[in-house]
């Protein structure tokens, strides 16, 4: 036990090590939810722009307790990366926690948490605003509620109500949940669990219908749209999340659900990351860095692979079982970290920003007001900064069947009917000179009628380094690529012409 102790140790601070020098980097969708919280405590209600009722989160919990943190008048930029870095910690507690219980070698408990603390995808999910970190840590309680020998059926109903509430796949994993009680502690345990989620997750769905007249959230109209291409990448995801790991950290993981099968905790891991493959297949993954639909199981892949451990260590011999977790541990850590984008390192990083993005929100900032229009396609930092109205032009954050038409052709018309003061593009220079729109949405809006009534007024430059944000806009163009920038066009009656 006293390897496994310093193990932890050990754990925790490579985990804070990688923390502070992912600290800098922000997803520009975490701000989306800021913007929510912040006409929350304004008084505005759950909106993202005044008077316009659009459900553009999908992570009602989080954005409420930022909310609240924000109200105690802590400045909520910072408070989503510390809250993201206090559910880390949660989470590797209580996987330290699982391990202890439930491994019979130190070696196995010490796998578990070195895997976690060496991880820099769970880092960078951890720091970057989003409520992802958070949702990962209640995933791993519920797991260790379900396990442990006094199970508590309304602990279980409240945590897999908060599951629910913070992403909407939580849902699969609160019935899973349910489900697992009613066969392990009858069905009048599992029936109070499920009225907790009834409450809370069914509470919050006629909460939807009344306020924001839809069953789903406008993001899963946005984003969920499954066909074969999109099943494809669902389930090529973390094959790639795999081979960015290191190729050994997936066979680990399936090494120990083999042998340890007839454990509940496995059979709990498993089933928990077989539920979120389903939403792979139905999402088809995700386009960012570090692989975010994956870092939810990430508990539950580390403790399949310490099951693994500890089965080499009975089976084989200790020696073999060492050399197994310094080659997975060494591999997982070499890979993911040199799978990021360029960072930024220095005693400034809990202070440092740097995109292009924030340098448009100075320019957009000091010419327009609350009563102004803009057209973009990036709904997240600009708008927490601006206070002018935004249209999404991705239908992330403004009505989605409104921008698209059921065939999801763009409805350039309704886009330009609130006049906007500014539009702004995202355009690609490719490596033979010519300029592009980046996606066929915005190609589209230059080619409407409309467009017509605006001058160009500024470009900025998105260089290829500097920060995540920057580099996520070249990430899926060729190589060779010139540069990606915004263009900035005004109306033209706006500017006096």
């Amino acid at each position: 036990m006293k390897i496994a102790r310093i193990s932890l140790a050990f754990s925790v601070l490579a985990f804070l090590t990688l923390a502070y020098v992912f600290f800098p980097e922000s997803i520009d969708d975490a701000y989306i939810t800021l913007r929510f919280s912040k006409n929350l405590i304004l008084g505005n209600g759950l909106v993202f722009n005044l008077g316009e009722r659009v459900e553009g989160y999908s992570n009602f919990s989080w954005m409420l307790l930022l909310a609240a943190v924000g109200k105690l008048g802590i400045p909520m930029e910072m408070a989503m990366k510390f809250l993201g870095l206090a559910s880390g910690l949660g989470a590797l507690a209580i996987i330290w926690k699982l391990s202890v219980n439930h491994f019979k070698s130190d070696l196995a408990i010490s796998t578990s948490v070195i895997l976690l603390g060496l991880s820099s995808f769970f880092a960078v999910w951890t720091v970057d605003g989003l409520e992802t970190v958070f949702y990962t840590m209640l995933l791993t309680a519920l797991v260790f509620t379900l396990t442990t020998d006094k199970i508590n059926a309304l602990l279980i109903g409240m945590i897999a109500s908060l599951v629910a509430l913070t992403r909407p796949e939580g849902i699969m994993f609160s019935l899973i949940a349910v489900g697992f009680l009613a066969t392990k502690k009858g069905y009048i345990s599992g029936l109070k669990a499920l009225a907790l989620v009834a409450i809370f997750a069914g509470g919050y769905e006629l909460f939807r219908i009344y306020y924001f007249g839809q069953f789903v959230a406008n993001t899963a109209l946005a984003k969920v749209h499954t066909n074969l291409d999109l099943v494809l990448n669902g389930l090529r995801y973390p094959l790639e999340f795999n081979a960015d790991s290191g190729y050994f950290l997936l066979p680990a993981a399936l090494l120990g659900a083999i042998a340890s099968w007839k454990s509940d905790l496995v059979r709990i891991l498993i089933v928990f990351i077989l539920a979120q493959v389903l939403f792979l297949i139905v999402s088809g993954g995700d386009f960012m860095y570090a692989y975010r639909f994956i870092i939810p199981v990430v508990p539950c892949i580390v403790l399949l692979c310490a099951a693994a451990v500890d089965t080499l260590h009975e089976r084989a011999n200790r020696t073999v079982a060492i050399l197994a977790v310094v080659f997975i541990a060494a591999s997982q850590a070499v890979s993911q970290y040199s799978n990021l984008p360029e960072k930024h390192i220095g005693w400034d990083n809990l202070s440092f920003r740097t995109s292009t993005l924030f340098d448009l929100t100075d320019f957009l900032a000091e010419r327009t007001d609350d009563n102004d229009w803009i057209m973009f396609s990036e709904a997240g930092i600009v708008p927490y900064y601006v206070d002018a109205n935004f249209m999404d032009n991705r239908g992330l954050v403004s009505p989605f069947n409104s921008i698209f038409s059921r065939s999801g052709r763009i409805q350039g018309d309704y886009l330009y009917s609130v006049r906007p003061k500014y539009i702004i593009f995202t355009v690609v220079e490719a490596e033979n000179g010519r300029i592009e729109a980046r996606s066929m949405r915005e190609f589209a809006l230059l080619k409407n009628q409309d467009f017509s009534n605006y001058r160009h007024v500024r470009n900025f430059d998105v260089p290829k380094g500097g920060s995540f944000l920057n580099a996520i806009y070249y990430k899926y163009l060729p190589e060779r690529t010139r540069r990606v920038f915004f263009s900035v066009f005004e109306r033209i009656n706006e500017a006096g012409h």
